[in-house]
């Protein structure tokens, strides 16, 4: 298993903020947020999104080196796992949350 550090998952979500990515994080790294500290090994940052919110995620990855994308196996097509090839990885899940909300 590779490891995303606290550091790592912080570029990617600086990186989304800074391209007016609208997202949601989940999985392990939000649970460690609500918690205030990190309570194990995360290989990756879990995110929703809406799918308008494509481009500019993608503009966002390019600009930290995530630029690999696996399709997801199994009963979820529309969901990819992106990642630079070393220890940034992204699980991309499609949100249906609308435009006017930012979480």
């Amino acid at each position: 298993m590779h490891r995303m550090t606290g550091e790592s998952a912080l570029s990617v979500v600086s990186a989304l903020d800074s391209h007016g990515v609208r997202f949601c994080i989940g999985g392990g790294w939000a649970v460690d947020a609500l918690l205030g500290k990190q309570t194990r090994e995360h290989s990756d940052l879990d995110i929703w999104l809406p799918a308008a919110d494509l481009d500019p995620l993608i503009v966002a990855f390019s600009g930290v080196g995530i630029d690999r994308v696996l399709p997801w196996g199994g009963d979820r097509p529309w969901n990819f796992v992106l990642h630079d090839g070393g220890c940034l990885r992204v699980d991309l899940n499609r949100s249906g949350f609308d435009r006017d909300s930012r979480s």
